[in-house]
C-alpha cells in the first residue's frame, strides 16, 4: 500500500494549503523586492499631503527606453538641503518635467519633514498615473499567477479523489459483493 494512502485527508489538505499559502508569499515577496510601484505610490501621496516645500538643485537628468514595454523613462538626479543637511535623490518624472529643467537648474520639491530623505516634485501627476497603470497590471499578472497555481492544484486534487474512488470501488468489487 502506498504511504501517501496513509495520510488522513485532512493533513493532505492541510500540507497542500501550505505549499500554495508559502508559494504566494514567494511569489509577493519577490514581486515586492524587484519591483515596488504600491509603496513608490504611498510615499508620493504621503509627500503630495504633508510635503514642505524647498528648492532642488538638478545635477543629472536620464531618459531610457524599455524594449520589451516600449516605455520611455525619465529620471531626475538632484539635490536639496534641509536644515543644512544635503540630500539626494532620484525620482522617475513625467516627459513635461523632463523636457522643461535641464542640468543645473533649479525647481521645487516637497520632502517629509519627519523624514527629509524621502522627496517628490509637487506636480508629478503624470507620473502617478503610469505607476497606477503599472499597479494595475502587476496585479493582475499576480491574480493570473494565483488563478493558474489553484487550477493546477484543483485538478489534481480532483485526479486524487478519482484515484480513490477507483481504490475504493476496485476494494467493493474484490470483496465479492
Amino acid at each position: 500500500m502506498n504511504e501517501t494512502q496513509n495520510i488522513p485527508q485532512w493533513k493532505e489538505r492541510l500540507y497542500l494549503f501550505s505549499g500554495i499559502l508559502l508559494i504566494i508569499i514567494l511569489v509577493f515577496t519577490i514581486f515586492w523586492i524587484h519591483y515596488n510601484p504600491i509603496r513608490d505610490y504611498w510615499v508620493q501621496q504621503t509627500v503630495m499631503n504633508r510635503g514642505i516645500q524647498t528648492q532642488a538643485l538638478l545635477n543629472r537628468s536620464e531618459h531610457s527606453s524599455s524594449s520589451k514595454s516600449g516605455l520611455d523613462y525619465y529620471t531626475f538626479h538632484y539635490t536639496y538641503t534641509v536644515e543644512e543637511q544635503s540630500y539626494s535623490h532620484n525620482r522617475y518624472v513625467t516627459h513635461s518635467h523632463f523636457s522643461s529643467y535641464k542640468e543645473g537648474n533649479e525647481f521645487t520639491v516637497l520632502y517629509l519633514p519627519e523624514n527629509p530623505e524621502i522627496s517628490d516634485l509637487p506636480d508629478n501627476y503624470g507620473y502617478e498615473n503610469d505607476m497606477m497603470s503599472m499597479i494595475v497590471l502587476d496585479l493582475f499578472v499576480l491574480l493570473f499567477i494565483l488563478i493558474a497555481l489553484i487550477r493546477f492544484i484543483w485538478k489534481k486534487l480532483k485526479k486524487r479523489k478519482r484515484k480513490d474512488e477507483d481504490i475504493l470501488d476496485a476494494g467493493f468489487y474484490s470483496s465479492g459483493q
